[in-house]
């Protein structure tokens, strides 16, 4: 389990690289401006972010659903209890979900650099 989940970060992080990599090297390649790589880059980072939100927030609303029914239907504590947990930690992760492009802002606004602008839908 542990090597999957390292073994998928992995692939999400050469897949951005390569991303950023073909943008960048666009601009060597035509000349193009480089702030227009900048937005492409930008936007392509916008695009993978906007994916994860959508695809993590689903995940969380299917463990808060799936956990409910394990509640319901579970007849001893120790279930109860994991099926309860489950439904707190899912909810905490939809509540990072939901102001990470605001933690995100105040990291950057920190670094001296312009805020970012998030939206998605």
């Amino acid at each position: 389990m542990m090597e999957r989940n390292i073994f998928y970060r992995v692939c999400i992080l050469l897949i951005l690289f390569f991303v950023i990599l073909s943008q960048i090297s666009s601009a060597f390649e035509f000349d193009i401006d480089y702030k227009e790589v900048a937005e492409r880059i930008k936007e392509k980072l916008k695009l993978v972010y906007c994916f994860f939100i959508a695809i993590s927030s689903a995940v969380g609303v299917l463990i808060i659903a799936l956990s409910g029914m394990e509640w319901l239907s579970s007849l001893t504590p120790e279930n109860i209890t994991r099926a309860k947990n489950r439904i707190i930690y899912a909810l905490i992760a939809l509540i990072l979900i939901s102001i990470s492009c605001q933690l995100i802002n105040i990291l950057v606004e920190s670094a001296g650099f312009a805020p970012v602008d998030c939206t998605c839908f």
